[in-house]
């Protein structure tokens, strides 16, 4: 098995095949179509979030519930083709639909499916994606993510079925307004609350409004008729839905946190599916034993986030200064173990990466070549720590000025997390870095402060997708003022960073944007804002009896395609 490539399936007769479509289901019998009409799925998360909002600031992780509740303009297909979702179809640049005027300014226009209607029944016009982005880019606010708002002059609807967007610059993905970028808001529902925001305390009432979670109100195929906090949520499917009426009547969505509890669950036949990182690669293993050979499910097992430490670079928060020193953090580069992860968390079967670019992204080969790697080396780690005037002392461990090093090593729970920690806490104690692990409660990842304000590494996430990029630009640092907001955790800022993100999100030359793209995680290895210590690997298990999830591409959204999921016998 290549170790730059992993994408294993683990299949049952029902023939499914890795990131292609499943076969046409057989006809349920009549007495199982019966039984199986009315049942609800029955879904497994493993974190709450905040809120149903999409394009929230923080760690409110919408992709968990996004194609629950949410539909947006465009969205990406399980081959990673960008589909009309809201919209009938998609700009095509240098036509009508989406012109680049020589002074760099362009225009895309957008025409929405005729008929489409909020959850509630109200219409859904392109007044509402007006309404949107004034709430997106209002200063008052600062609760959305900024991009690519800060890029739009004005949104502007023609007709009730027409919207346009005049730009202020270049922006590749105009076409494809997919997930956090422009998603509609219900005028009718927020307009009141919206009128108030430039005062302090109507800005609290829009925050804190019930309608961003028990009473909220979407246009994805299904609509939310019950949440309670911390146990479940519940879902009815939503006639209006523009590409459909769900299949499947209801689901109800479990927060189950516990990876022990979810296997048991999904083996007793309590629960349906379990979505990416409620189960963990042992447990696919455990599935592979009875439950996927006879039949009684299927197991998705593929390479999807990578697992990093960010390190804090704000001094005021850094307790480890010698973290700051780019040699030191160069040293623990050379004195991580990924082999021994590998063989420790996935059994050998795992692949071995330095860079937050999965090997399924397509520009993985290019990015493998240029960056800067760091092959595990203690010898090495110990001639640069010298370098950076830290010696061994009588324990054998790194030390500066008599004062020992030992950063602040947090990890968040799971046994896989946990497993891969003590892993790399113990190599990097035998290499002489002590480091003072801590395992979090996922609770704690929900807190922005907290995030933001980690006194020395952090574990954090890096999907897949081109968005993962924007951890390493000024704008989302974290700060008191937006309330500790922002993707960049450990507060690096680079002006070369924020130049390359600025340019791969401006050019509309694919080339010139691959070029930019490999320059900035070149930059990433050089500088050592985090550390990468592995690909994820992701599971997403469920029953023989549900016909539709698979693994998709890299921008695709977990169950991107579940208006259409389907029981079969």
């Amino acid at each position: 098995m290549s170790r730059h490539v992993l994408a294993v399936l683990v299949t049952f007769c029902l023939g499914l095949v890795a990131c292609g479509p499943t076969e046409t289901p057989q006809p349920a019998s009549r007495d199982t179509a019966a039984t199986l009409q009315g049942r609800a799925l029955r879904i497994m998360l493993r974190n709450e979030v905040d809120n149903l909002a999409v394009k929230v600031i923080g760690p409110n992780a919408p992709e968990r519930t996004r194609r629950m509740f949410n539909a947006e303009l465009v969205q990406y297909d399980g081959q990673g083709i960008v589909r009309p979702y809201l919209a009938e179809s998609i700009p095509v640049l240098n036509t009508p639909s989406w012109q680049v005027f020589p002074d760099g300014r362009m225009e895309t226009t957008y025409r929405l499916r005729p008929g489409l209607t909020w959850h509630d029944g109200a219409p859904l016009t392109a007044e509402d994606f007006v309404f949107a982005w004034q709430l997106y880019a209002s200063p008052a606010l600062g609760m959305f993510t900024p991009t690519p708002q800060t890029l739009i002059d004005q949104v502007s609807a023609p007709d009730a079925l027409t919207v346009a967007i005049d730009w202020n610059a270049t922006y590749p993905q105009a076409g494809s307004l997919d997930n956090d970028l422009l998603p509609p808001l219900p005028h009718h529902l927020l307009d009141g609350l919206a009128a108030r925001i430039d005062d302090p305390s109507g800005r609290d009432a829009f925050v804190t409004s019930t309608f961003w979670t028990t009473d909220y109100v979407g246009a994805g195929p299904y609509r939310l008729t019950r949440w309670e906090a911390g146990y479940e949520m519940e879902g009815a499917a939503f006639d209006g839905h523009a590409l459909g009426k769900p299949r499947i009547e209801r689901i109800v969505a479990r927060i189950m946190n516990d990876e022990n509890a979810a296997l048991t669950a999904l083996l007793a036949g309590d629960e349906d599916y379990a979505e990416g990182f409620v189960l963990q690669f042992e447990h696919a293993q455990v599935l592979e034993q009875d439950w996927v050979p006879s039949g009684r499910g299927v197991a998705l097992v593929f390479p999807d986030a990578t697992s990093n430490q960010a390190v804090q670079f704000r001094p005021e928060f850094q307790k480890s200064a010698p973290l700051l020193d780019l040699r030191v953090r160069q040293a623990m580069a050379y004195a991580i173990d990924r082999e021994a992860i590998n063989q420790g968390v996935f059994s050998g079967k795992g692949s071995i990466s330095e860079t937050y670019v999965m090997p399924q992204h397509p520009t993985f080969s290019l990015v493998d070549r240029a960056i800067t790697k760091y092959p595990f080396d203690p010898r090495r780690a110990e001639q640069l720590m010298n370098e950076a005037g830290l010696v061994k002392d009588a324990d054998g461990l790194f030390a500066k000025n008599g004062e020992r090093f030992r950063p602040d090593y947090w990890i968040t729970a799971g046994t896989q997390s946990e497993r891969a920690g003590a892993i790399i806490s113990d190599t990097w104690q035998r290499a002489g870095i002590d480091n003072a692990l801590s395992v979090l409660p996922l609770t704690a990842g929900r807190d922005n402060e907290v995030r933001a304000t980690f006194p020395g590494l952090t574990q954090i996430g890096l999907s897949s997708r081109d968005d993962a990029v924007s951890a390493f630009i000024s704008s989302q640092i974290g700060t008191a003022a937006n309330r500790w907001r922002g993707s960049n955790r450990g507060g690096w800022s680079s002006p070369e960073a924020d130049r390359l993100y600025e340019a791969f999100n401006s050019t509309l030359d694919p080339d010139e944007r691959t070029r930019s793209w490999v320059e900035l995680a070149k930059l990433v290895s050089d500088q050592l804002p985090i550390f990468v210590f592995y690909p994820n690997i992701r599971v997403r298990a469920f029953t023989s009896a549900l016909r539709g999830p698979d693994i998709g591409s890299p921008n695709t959204l977990p169950k991107w395609n579940m208006q259409d999921w389907t029981w079969v016998s």
